[in-house]
């Protein structure tokens, strides 16, 4: 893995011994528990841990077949991965290439934290991971937007008019100081009450009833 990003060997070799029957113990009410080799996981506390653990969840798409010679990519956050597909079956192909890639590098994926959204797909038929069905949900949070299988943003635009209102009134002490600029009570809004206004998602349009995205841009603080 480390070497298809180019790391000299010295480097691998470093971390490999860092691993290399790494042991430890419980201690529970003064007491400790035998001590056992550990197999799989990182080092707590080690602050080259989460560059090791990113890399391995970024190795794991680079893995999945998405058309021919091509490769699923970069459609990961963090430690989320997001799998697209034209079809169920697709999808639970593309889901068992995942579990497969994660469980030879030591990683498990959990049914009970994956969800799929269904967007115009009509199949009944579940994903499945070792052997457990994967929820279906119409709607779930990601990256701070909401995702609908009808592609609709109403509950994005009412939760993105809530934050914004939220923070705005967190900061009242600044609008009813008289010590205070308006102009500077301006740019502080502008900075940190209407730029939660903008919807980060780009997949769907407002029914009618609810302001269109333009319309929020608009808004001013005085209108929260």
């Amino acid at each position: 893995m480390f070497q298809a990003y180019g790391t000299p060997q010295k480097i691998i070799n470093i971390l490999s011994d860092m691993y290399a029957n790494n042991q430890c113990c419980v201690r529970h009410g003064g007491q400790q528990s035998d001590w056992f080799t550990v197999k799989s996981g990182f080092r707590q506390g080690c602050i080259i841990s989460p560059l090791l653990f990113l890399i391995a969840i970024n190795q794991q798409p680079r893995g999945i077949t998405w058309k021919a010679f091509n490769h699923l990519k970069d459609e990961d956050f963090a430690n989320d991965i997001a799998i697209i597909a034209l079809s169920q079956k697709d999808m639970q192909e593309k889901t068992i290439c995942v579990e497969t890639t994660a469980r030879s590098i030591g990683l498990k994926l959990s049914h009970p934290k994956s969800k799929v959204l269904k967007i115009n797909i009509k199949s009944n038929s579940d994903v499945l991971i070792d052997g457990n069905c994967v929820g279906n949900v119409t709607d779930f949070k990601y990256l701070g937007s909401y995702l609908t299988a009808d592609s609709n943003i109403n509950r994005e635009i009412t939760t993105r008019i809530v934050m914004a209102s939220t923070v705005f009134y967190k900061l009242n002490n600044i609008w009813m100081s008289n010590k205070i600029k308006k102009d500077t009570k301006s740019k502080l809004c502008t900075s940190n009450v209407r730029s939660v206004l903008p919807c980060a998602q780009r997949h769907g349009e407002p029914t009618e009833g609810l302001p269109t995205r333009k319309y929020l841009k608009e808004l001013t603080y005085d209108q929260l």
